[in-house]
């Protein structure tokens, strides 16, 4: 797997953006623990259950092979994190807001 995209947006405070192609996994459930770990510097087996802040049989479903049109994207809370997946391969990770 190749190392993470790794961004600092400028404005008020500055908010760590970590990106990853999600189809470099076997299941885009698999990839947003694998970045949140990275991005939390957490091990991924010290992270919250995924299920518990996402159905992850509808996210793989949802994003997996032969996943959805152009233009789907799912945001939601896991941890101190906000994750988006975009339907283009694209997750990417962030700080949540207070």
């Amino acid at each position: 797997m190749t190392d993470a995209d790794h961004d600092s947006s400028d404005g008020d405070e500055a908010t760590d953006v970590h990106r990853r192609d999600w189809t470099e996994v076997d299941l885009p459930s698999e990839a947003v623990v694998e970045l949140v770990a990275e991005a939390t510097e957490t091990d991924p087996l010290d992270l919250p259950v995924l299920h518990e802040s996402v159905d992850t049989d509808a996210l793989d479903a949802l994003f997996g092979e032969g996943g959805p049109a152009e233009g789907v994207t799912v945001t939601f809370g896991y941890g101190s994190v906000e994750v988006r997946i975009e339907s283009g391969s694209h997750i990417e990770v962030r700080e949540a807001a207070d």
